[in-house]
């Protein structure tokens, strides 16, 4: 645009020109929840990888947290829920040490990685 066009449109049409409108998430084409669960279910398959997908399907779609939030939703009026692995940190006293998690999650769902054991010279299988 060149400032005589500027000139000769109203300020309403200058600004939808500037500023595009942006689809609100509630217009936004949703997920199809019931294929996120049943891929869920794969090994290796996160809602992160999910959700790549689901914007190379649909370019203006959701953001990854609205996303998510859909699929929470949908999880919660069939009933469902997803599990955390959450660290609580039980009530201590003043000037106690700090202790690390309880817990630590590595690597992804369901892929097990056998460590190499150098003294033996085999490969040591993980717990599951």
């Amino acid at each position: 645009m060149n400032w005589k066009a500027v000139e000769t449109i109203d300020d309403a049409e200058l600004e939808r020109r500037l500023y595009p409108a942006v689809l609100a998430a509630s217009q936004r084409p949703g997920p199809d929840c019931a294929w996120i669960h049943r891929e869920r279910h794969r090994v290796g398959v996160t809602l992160e990888l999910l959700h790549h997908e689901y914007i190379e399907s649909v370019p203006d779609g959701l953001k990854y947290t609205a996303f998510c939030e859909r699929y929470r939703e949908w999880l919660k009026r069939r009933g469902l829920v997803m599990h955390y692995i959450e660290r609580r940190t039980p009530q201590r006293p003043q000037r106690a040490r700090r202790r690390g998690p309880a817990t630590t999650v590595t690597g992804l769902p369901g892929v097990r990685a056998d460590l190499p054991d150098s003294e033996i010279g085999s490969e040591i299988a993980s717990k599951d």
